[in-house]
């Protein structure tokens, strides 16, 4: 189903979302995601991007408890109810975009490894949020302005966006390794456990990411790794979380077992992402 026939399905038109969002002829406004994944009662995600006029002329209309950190990060949420249905509207200038999509276009994860690792942002934008915007634009579907949105669009390397937040999330899992490793020297077991969960939870991120998921959420990693149906690294995660082990295996042999195992993981990951080794 098209973008229109699932407004219209809601009984909503593209005149009434314009009026409701004051929209002028510069601006972009598209859902996050595929619409016809949402409930029939559920609302609707959506992002606006505007300049910094349409930003400011709507700073009123922000959900007050966001207006704090949209001041500081550049981005509003509006809450509209329209025709019946309850819209989540996001407010992201288009100059945040632009920054994002050239920081991207200027990394090169394949051959420059020391430089990405230290990076916790994109540009100015803190990862997180960087990673999020990025993943809205190119799983999005435009609803005014689709011209604009498919220009910005265009200009995102998805390839590129995967293999940086797998190397992130590999970056983790080898600090967690590392100190797993030194937690065993010390003969302390519990915590060399505690630290290789931390590694296998990071692992099972760069997965997600290698997969083209967007966004690493502890609350949705098992779901995710579950969806992507039965895998040797799910059975292995699995067993390091509900600590799977023989009844006469000893905690420090399990814990070094599955460090062994992924080092390999992460090796093969690394590898199929096509970046650089990373420093010890």
């Amino acid at each position: 189903m098209g973008v229109l026939g699932y407004l219209k399905q809601r009984g909503l038109t593209i005149e009434l979302l314009s009026e409701a969002l004051c929209l002028e002829e510069h601006e972009v406004l598209f859902f996050t995601g595929r619409p016809e994944g949402s409930t029939a009662d559920g609302e609707l995600d959506m992002v606006l991007i505007t300049d910094e006029r349409g930003f400011r002329r709507r700073a009123e209309l922000f959900a007050p408890d966001r207006r704090a950190r949209g001041a500081r990060r550049r981005i509003g949420v509006i809450y509209e109810h329209v025709s019946g249905v309850d819209i989540d509207v996001e407010v992201h200038l288009r100059s945040t975009y632009e920054e994002l999509l050239e920081a991207l276009c200027a990394l090169d994860p394949a051959s420059d490894a020391e430089g990405v690792e230290g990076e916790g942002s994109l540009g100015s934008v803190p990862r997180e949020a960087a990673v999020d915007l990025l993943f809205q634009l190119g799983m999005g579907r435009p609803v005014v302005n689709a011209e604009a949105f498919e220009e910005l669009r265009s200009r995102l390397d998805l390839r590129k966006l995967a293999a940086w937040n797998v190397h992130h999330a590999l970056v983790r899992s080898r600090d967690a390794i590392v100190d797993a490793e030194q937690s065993l020297r010390r003969s302390d077991a519990e915590n060399a456990y505690l630290k290789l969960s931390a590694a296998y939870d990071a692992l099972g991120d760069a997965v997600l990411f290698s997969r083209g998921e967007g966004a690493d959420r502890w609350r949705w990693r098992l779901p995710k790794l579950r969806a992507l149906g039965p895998t040797p690294f799910l059975e292995r995660y699995l067993d390091v979380m509900l600590v799977r082990r023989g009844p006469s295996e000893p905690l420090c042999a399990f814990v070094a077992r599955q460090l062994d195992a992924a080092q390999g993981v992460a090796e093969r990951l690394r590898a199929d992402a096509g970046i650089a080794p990373l420093c010890s």
